[in-house]
């Protein structure tokens, strides 16, 4: 009885705002970009509201606003097809296999779920079930920094001991190895970062990248679930959401020329280096921004990387993310910019630059 009276309440509720939105509708007339300039004219007593426009460099300007005029008949509804939970990552300098296996632990039962393994030396068999052991690795997705075919054969026979018939993992290679639909080939564009003005330039380099590697391989289909990318965000921060957000629609398209499954890519972020500064709490802010820039131009595997190598420093980097997932539930919503005016006209602007 209690159930079903909080259901009603709950729908008499819904009704009750829905009549509200109705009101306000009939209430406050829709305005046209026309009537937004007018008034503009009026605030800025004069000044002409071009000059507000970003420049961003000699064929690329943004404006000071858009309205819902610039993204009518827009459908950019395949950018909800990815799981927002995305992962949370660290990089881990592996030398002992030991105390990198202890770090690890710990760090899973503080908010990691992706670690980034980079080995000094090939290990042994022996060596990474010593990294691995406790760990259950179907529940976490496992990065190989610097992977050899030697390294992705003792993954398998390490997940054959542990019974597990599969889990996430990524392999960082330049090129295509047969691997089936791992994903395996690292298309990193952090080479062809150099803030605001690369925008263009770094979004054709990952596609023409994609288009190479599907040219040369002999399985397009398994290439293209091989593929995945890492971008640099910066404090710019709606262009760091549009870029991200226009290179998985460039990405679809190029899968459309070749009549290929159209899944999202997968992208990994790390902060540009300029803007990655000592993680204190000083810096939380701006950290975060940017982070959240990451989540909302849906990266699915994101590098907030610590001022040192201190256990604090650490969980102050992956406190970052945290508070994005589970004080704001953004790992709940995929692509939650979708109908925002600014960042739907910014990513529009990108895919037609590229073009």
């Amino acid at each position: 009885m209690l159930k079903s009276f909080a259901l009603n309440s709950y729908k008499i509720r819904c009704i009750m705002a829905g009549k509200i939105l109705e009101t306000i509708y009939k209430t406050f007339p829709k305005s046209t970009k026309a009537d937004w300039e007018k008034q503009a004219g009026k605030d800025l007593k004069g000044k002409d509201l071009v000059e507000l426009n970003w420049q961003i460099n000699t064929k690329f300007q943004l404006e000071a606003y858009y309205t819902e005029e610039e993204i009518e008949n827009l459908d950019h509804g395949i950018l909800q097809n990815y799981n927002p939970d995305w992962q949370i990552a660290q990089d881990y300098w592996v030398e002992n296999y030991q105390e990198s296996n202890s770090e690890i632990l710990a760090d899973l039962m503080h908010g990691l779920d992706a670690p980034i393994l980079h080995f000094a030396k090939e290990p042994s068999l022996g060596e990474l079930k010593k990294l691995f052991e406790g760990i259950d690795l179907a529940y976490i997705s496992t990065h190989f920094a610097n992977p050899s075919l030697e390294l992705y054969s003792l993954w398998n026979q390490v997940l054959k001991e542990k019974n597990i018939a599969e889990a996430p993992v990524y392999f960082y290679f330049s090129k295509e190895q047969d691997l089936c639909s791992v994903k395996s080939i690292y298309i990193d564009l952090r080479k062809d970062y150099s803030g605001e003005e690369s925008l263009v330039a770094e979004l054709k380099s990952a596609l023409n990248q994609a288009k190479n590697h599907l040219e040369n391989s002999q399985n397009k289909s398994y290439c293209a679930k091989q593929l995945f990318f890492c971008f640099y965000v910066d404090s710019a921060y709606f262009l760091s959401i549009a870029k991200l957000r226009a290179f998985k629609l460039l990405f679809v398209d190029m899968l459309k020329e070749y009549n290929l499954n159209l899944d999202l890519p997968f992208i990994r972020v790390e902060f540009a280096p300029e803007k990655h500064f000592e993680i204190t709490e000083d810096e939380l802010v701006p950290a975060t921004s940017m982070a959240m820039s990451a989540v909302l131009g849906g990266a699915e595997h994101i590098l907030v990387r610590p001022g040192d190598e201190s256990s604090r420093a650490k969980r102050l980097a992956r406190n970052v993310q945290l508070i994005l997932k589970n004080e704001s539930g953004l790992h709940k919503t995929a692509d939650p910019c979708q109908g925002s005016y600014y960042v739907e006209s910014l990513t529009k602007l990108l895919v037609e630059a590229c073009k």
